[in-house]
């Protein structure tokens, strides 16, 4: 009897939780079920054994309980399954969770590597997708969306990562280079005043600083006007409204706001690392002349974007 309900139990167990990690870490189960329910497979044995006499199913039946759930080897076959799928399917998959809490925006998702197609995920919904990884370990993938930094995130196996967009593409090393005050954005603006701007961002080392030159305007005859850069994306991308609303509130004019709603990307963009730990702005005149150098700390940044102000001294 003892035998009897291990086989049995086992049996239950591995249905059970086969079918619960397909409904945590994917969007197949709804199709599984379709499967395996009315009008597929489960409906086509109850015609077929409809068709089959009492006697016959009894004879059926007990055949099953002598040698599957009666078998004193039983146990040690479904372990073995269990083991089989656990390595193959736990073990080497790893769940991202994709919610967008827009209200009223879709969001066309790309993850690389690993999915060829856009993800389309309607406002106020959520996705389960499965990566493949290394066994019992993780891998690297970037999400990105339209009109945000992108987002690098792990999937680990045994795990589902939830990724809440458009959120989460903000809290992550940023900084946005702006004019401080609107007196120096009119100075910056005018035409009559030409400046150009450098940027460049230094990395911690014994005894010096070694600067990666991001942005070079003066070399490259691309006048500064007073526009906004963001440091850190390396695509374009549309502000948060909570900053733009913050902006108008200082009041900003709405044209200045407009224009930096959608920041300028430096000439090399370039992802922020903990190692960075100044970006370095650097206004020059027409002449060539230096108007304004300024160091910006950033070694202290939270995971969030990070507004540094551009002076004229």
């Amino acid at each position: 009897m003892a035998l009897y309900t291990l086989n049995i139990a086992l049996i239950l167990v591995t249905g059970v939780w086969t079918s619960l990690w397909f409904i945590y870490y994917t969007e197949w189960f709804p199709l599984i079920g379709g499967v395996l329910g009315l009008g597929s497979f489960f409906a086509w044995v109850a015609f077929v054994s409809g068709l089959i006499t009492d006697a016959r199913k009894k004879s059926y039946q007990e055949i099953i309980d002598a040698r599957v759930f009666s078998w004193k080897w039983t146990w040690i076959c479904i372990l073995g399954v269990n083991v089989l799928l656990i390595l193959g399917i736990p073990a080497q998959f790893g769940g991202l969770r994709i919610i967008n809490t827009s209200r009223g925006e879709s969001l066309l998702i790309k993850i690389s590597p690993g999915s060829d197609q856009p993800v389309f995920i309607g406002p106020q919904n959520k996705m389960n997708l499965i990566f493949h990884t290394p066994w019992f370990g993780s891998r690297k993938f970037e999400i990105s969306t339209a009109d945000a930094p992108g987002l690098f995130v792990q999937a680990k196996s045994f795990n589902r990562h939830s990724v809440i967009l458009p959120d989460a593409a903000w809290h992550q090393p940023l900084v946005l280079i702006r004019p401080s005050n609107p007196e120096i954005y009119t100075k910056l603006a005018n035409k009559h005043a030409v400046y150009y701007l450098k940027i460049s961002l230094c990395d911690a080392q014994v005894g010096s600083d070694k600067c990666t030159l991001l942005h070079d305007g003066f070399a490259h005859k691309d006048r500064y006007a007073g526009g906004a850069f963001i440091i850190g994306a390396e695509q374009p991308v549309q502000l948060p409204d909570n900053i733009i609303r913050r902006w108008r509130s200082l009041g900003w004019e709405s044209q200045v706001v407009s224009l930096w709603s959608r920041p300028l990307l430096p000439q090399t963009p370039l992802r922020l690392t903990a190692n960075n730990v100044r970006i370095d702005t650097t206004l020059i005149g027409a002449d060539g002349a230096l108007v304004c150098a300024k160091p910006h700390d950033i070694s202290k940044n939270p995971d969030k974007l990070v507004e540094m102000e551009i002076d004229l001294c």
